[in-house]
């Protein structure tokens, strides 16, 4: 079970140009990044910018990632969307 950091409720950073990332998900296998922006650990589900097959925003639960294999990247965060992006993708390149 994957223990995420304290992070903004759901809708706590909208409008935000460039939000705070507080961890990073991702799955090997698919080279799918999840930035994880906003947290309801009730229910698990999250909001994040995702980097797989398209860029893009969404939801996605926790519970899901988890069962396909996904793990968290040990990464000093909060930062800046942009910043972290920049640090995954140069991490993918080396």
């Amino acid at each position: 079970m994957i223990a995420l950091p304290a992070m903004p409720k759901l809708y706590g950073q909208e409008g935000k140009e460039d939000p705070l990332v507080y961890a990073v998900l991702s799955n090997v296998r698919l080279a799918w990044h999840w930035y994880l922006l906003e947290h309801d650990p009730q229910t698990r589900e999250c909001f994040a910018f995702v980097s797989g097959f398209a860029d893009e925003y969404g939801y996605v639960w926790l519970t899901e990632l988890e069962q396909n294999g996904c793990f968290m990247l040990k990464l000093d965060l909060p930062k800046p969307l942009s910043e972290v992006r920049s640090l995954c993708e140069l991490d993918e390149a080396a």
